[in-house]
């Protein structure tokens, strides 16, 4: 069917034959038979759908858009971080004073948009409508309308209905809208399943009443086919969105309005550069810098307000009189010579220019009668102060302070505060003490600064020339005092100076000498060079060096401790009456005496344990004890003696020297003594009548002789009479405890038929022996013969040894007699009996 205007007249064709309204009824649809080829577009909607039967798999993707969500059903839950961004915003839904002017322009407004209300009286002529388009109303029906019947059209007119009728049977795919079908004439058995696409249902032709309520459920829908055109308005609430569902792209441009969103919620990132203008500022709203005061700033002069350049200065004048104006009353009043009163109503007053202020006369800050150029007055609880800033990298912040009895800081003082830090750096009070470091200063001058590091009060200066100084003097009057100096050059010194190297100085007419006194009942005089301490006087008078707690007079302590007496004098000790008790004296031969210069007197050593214990005495006699305080001898030791490390010397004055071992309170038991002559070393006893008899001696040539002072061989022992035996027994030690892998000799007839006894003569004295021949058993018995260290040459015999050879050579030997005897008692039994 086509509609063709000309002029007033619309002429409407159809090309089949077409059905009156309401002709198609739900008797006349089969069941199943409307398929979706059957439904035109967008003839589904809401009310035709059962409540609840439109799945998630029935909605295409982004079939939901802005038009389709009923407005304020969107929580906060529904959309997703970060969803809504400036494209999300509707176009026209921004208010009148969120705009600049003239920045609405038809590029800005979405097409379709805009309301009937949107457009003035007689703004849309026909040549504004686009073809296609249906008029239901034009210019609210008050010109003619005339239709014209086209091909197999007719229309009937009767009273205010027209009558629009075609000819022929068959329907064309589509042809069926909304119109021609009866209001609830679809009911569910006439859809078949999945029968409704979005392509069967024309946009917007198949309206509520053209459904049975609840005709449509999700079986009938196919899946994925409900495009956003098939959703009616508002269709969509937030109970059908799936929490944070929503992301930015499911939003369509300039869908969220203004009252979509929370107020307060919009940050400053989340406003483009150059978004507001002076238009979007609400009035009374103050406004210290616009675009970085870059832009130009226009003044237009107001009513009794006159505004007159002058280079860089600017005069606003008023024309009334009085005094407490307001800012925008406020200068240049009451003439030549007036007072001036500038008043602002809320905030601060900024005055700023090119050129700066510039004041003729006194300023007064909380004062009305400025006695000096800038005069400053408060009562505030932070003090009367001037704050200076520095903005500049490494730059810091100072207030100078006049404080009262409420700030911090003290009544009556005057103080430069950091205000970067955070503290007080320098007060000065009404008695006319400073203060660095603190605010309560108990000097004229107190610098104080607490810190696990040297606090330093520096004088300097930078002059290299020989008169050039850096003094700090303390004086009475009449000129006395003490002082620091450091002198460039050369100088005649007074008091205390600190030039290239320290020095404290009286001055050459002092008589009463030098005084170093500490004030504390328990301070101490410490030296310190290279700030470590070296030397200590406590308050007790001990002298420490290397120890911070001296126990003596004085008391030297450290891991290398030594002392140089630079002379050849002497050390003397004095008792308290000043008699010399004892003396250590140091002489240019490199000796050092220890002297006990009191005649009949004693040196004696003692050590500390529990108590003063004396350790050793040297008589004036020159005996030593060692354990006794008498010693009858030139070394008399009471207690067990060691020796280590080596030889011990004995020399007698008459040749002979002797080792004696005495009880405590006897004569000697034994002795140990060599002979001048023949170096023999004797050992001798004592016998019960009392006299020492010699027991054992070792000759000069290393003989061993017990019994005989003439040993001739390695160890002689001799009987002293005929009944004496040399030894009652001798054992080997032969325990099994101590042996292992024991086994019985193996052919001893053999290795005893291989020896050989013999007798011969020792080459030492001739005298004649018997024995083997140590070479000759090696190579039979190895095991009972010692060699020289060499290993080659056999030296001797272990003879006791040879017996358990013999042993088994005796065992074996018996074991053949007995198997002799047995066969010749064989041999006798076999033989016959003799008459």
């Amino acid at each position: 069917m086509t509609i063709t205007p000309s002029g007033n007249t619309l002429t409407i064709a159809a090309t089949g034959t077409s059905l009156p309204d309401d002709a198609v009824t739900t008797a006349k649809i089969a069941d199943g038979a409307v398929t979706s080829t059957k439904i035109a577009g967008s003839a589904v909607t809401t009310a035709q759908l059962a409540d609840g039967t439109v799945a998630t798999a029935d909605i295409a993707d982004n079939a939901v858009t802005g038009a389709k969500v009923a407005d304020g059903t969107v929580a906060t839950a529904d959309l997703a971080d970060n969803a809504v961004t400036s494209a999300k915003v509707v176009d026209g839904t921004v208010a009148t004073a969120d705009l600049a002017d003239n920045s609405v322009t038809t590029a800005k407004i979405v097409d379709g948009t805009i309301a009937a209300g949107d457009i003035a009286d007689g703004t849309l002529t026909g040549l504004k409508i686009s073809g296609g388009q249906v008029v239901k109303s034009v210019n609210a029906l008050t010109d003619a309308v005339t239709l014209a019947a086209g091909s197999n059209v007719t229309i009937t007119p009767s009273g205010n209905t027209l009558t629009i009728a075609a000819t022929g049977a068959a329907l064309a795919d589509n042809a069926v809208t909304t119109a021609k079908i009866a209001d609830g004439a679809v009911t569910t058995v006439k859809i078949a399943t999945g029968g409704v696409t979005t392509t069967q249902i024309a946009d917007g032709t198949i309206a509520t009443a053209d459904l049975a309520n609840n005709a449509v459920t999700t079986a009938q829908v196919a899946d994925g086919t409900i495009a956003t055109a098939d959703l009616a308005d508002n269709a969509v609430t937030s109970a059908k969105v799936v929490d944070g569902t929503v992301a930015t792209a499911d939003l369509a441009d300039n869908s969220v309005t203004t009252a979509k969103i929370v107020d307060g919620t919009i940050a400053a990132g989340d406003i483009a550069d150059g978004t507001l203008t002076g238009l979007k500022i609400s009035g009374g709203q103050v406004v210290k810098s616009v675009n970085t005061l870059k832009d130009d700033v226009t003044l237009a002069a107001g009513s009794n307000i006159t505004i007159t350049p002058s280079g860089n200065t600017l005069t606003i004048a008023a024309a009334a009189s009085g005094t407490g104006n307001t800012l925008d009353q406020a200068y240049d009043q009451g003439g030549a010579g007036a007072g001036r009163t500038i008043t602002a109503d809320a905030g601060a007053v900024n005055i700023a220019g090119a050129g700066g202020l510039t004041v003729n006369g006194n300023v007064g800050i909380g004062t009305t009668s400025p006695g000096q150029l800038l005069h400053l007055s408060s009562g505030s609880t932070l003090g009367t102060g001037i704050r200076v800033d520095n903005t500049d990298t490494g730059g810091r912040n100072f207030r100078l302070l006049s404080t009262g009895s409420g700030n911090t800081g003290g009544a009556g003082k005057f103080h430069i505060y950091d205000e970067t830090g955070g503290a007080f750096r320098l007060t000065a009070d009404a008695s006319g003490n400073v203060g660095v470091g603190t605010t309560s200063p108990g000097y004229l001058l107190e610098a104080r600064k607490d810190q696990n590091d040297v606090t330093r009060l520096v004088v300097n200066n930078g002059t290299a020339g020989t008169a050039a100084a850096a003094q700090v003097l303390a004086m009475r009057e009449g000129g006395n005092g003490i002082g620091m100096t450091a002198y460039s050059g050369s100088f005649t010194p007074s008091g205390i100076y600190l030039p290239n190297r320290g020095m404290l100085r009286t001055d050459s007419g002092l008589t009463n000498g030098l005084v170093l006194a500490t004030g504390g009942a328990s301070a101490p005089i410490i030296l310190a060079p290279v700030d470590t301490e070296r030397l200590r006087i406590d308050a007790s008078g001990n002298v420490g060096i290397g120890t911070t707690s001296p126990g003596a007079k004085l008391h030297v302590s450290g891991t290398n401790i030594g002392m140089l007496l630079d002379n050849a004098g002497d050390l003397l000790w004095k008792d308290s009456g000043g008699t010399t008790r004892g003396v250590m004296s140091l002489h240019s031969d490199d000796n050092v005496y220890l002297d006990a210069p009191v005649s009949g007197k004693d040196l004696i050593f003692r050590t500390e344990s529990s108590g003063t214990q004396e350790r050793m005495r040297i008589l004036s006699s020159g005996n030593v004890g060692i354990g006794t305080t008498s010693p009858a001898y030139k070394l008399d030791v009471a207690g067990v003696g060691r020796f280590t490390g080596g030889a011990v010397n004995i020399v007698g004055s008459s040749g002979n020297a002797e080792l004696s071992i005495i009880p405590e309170t006897a004569s000697p038991n034994g002795t140990i003594s060599t002979e001048t002559t023949g170096g023999a070393l004797r050992f001798r006893t004592r016998n019960s009548g009392g006299a020492v008899d010699e027991r054992m001696r070792i000759s000069s040539e290393g003989n061993v002789g017990i019994g005989t002072t003439s040993p001739a061989n390695l160890l002689t022992v001799q009987q002293t009479s005929a009944t004496d035996p040399i030894a009652d027994a001798w054992t080997v030690y032969s325990s099994r405890r101590w042996k292992t892998n024991i086994q019985t000799l193996k052919d001893p007839m053999g290795k005893v038929r291989r020896l050989r006894g013999v007798s011969y003569q020792w080459k030492a004295d001739g005298k004649q022996d018997v024995g083997l021949i140590a070479e000759e058993v090696g190579e039979v018995i190895p095991e009972v013969v010692a060699y020289e260290e060499n290993g080659k040459d056999a030296k001797s015999v272990d003879y006791a040894r040879l017996v358990a050879v013999l042993i088994e050579a005796v065992k074996a030997q018996q074991k053949e007699i007995e198997a002799l005897k047995a066969k010749v008692e064989g041999m006798e039994r076999a033989m016959p009996a003799h008459p």
